[in-house]
């Protein structure tokens, strides 16, 4: 709980790169226990997902999220809670095309998507 607690509360105070950067520490704790594909990782991706959001970087968000819900599909099936929640977040808002066409800011980011 702890690994999404800290980045969550910087996000809530603005500090968007110290965010960014605890999520990916975050991510590599779960992925370096043997907790790669856990409900907690799929929540600590989610919520780096919603950081790239705040930032306006659709294209990483939607990459990210889809990542977080491939993780509660494999867990649980489609037809959990949490999986229709996680498909209802990949509905990304409409952009203009320049944006999804890469003139956004969402190529700003790190990617952890490989």
């Amino acid at each position: 709980m702890l690994y999404t607690v800290v980045p969550a509360q910087l996000q809530v105070e603005g500090l968007y790169n110290e965010a960014e950067t605890e999520y990916l520490k975050s991510i590599a704790a779960w992925e370096a226990t043997g907790r790669g594909d856990s409900a907690e990782m799929a929540a600590t991706i989610s919520g780096l997902g919603t950081l790239q959001l705040a930032q306006d970087r659709y294209l990483d968000a939607g990459k990210t999220l889809e990542r977080a819900l491939a993780i509660v599909k494999f867990r649980e099936g489609c037809n959990s809670d949490a999986c229709r929640q996680y498909s209802l977040a990949t509905g990304l808002p409409s952009r203009p095309a320049r944006e999804l066409a890469g003139g956004g800011r969402e190529n700003e980011g790190r990617d952890i998507n490989g």
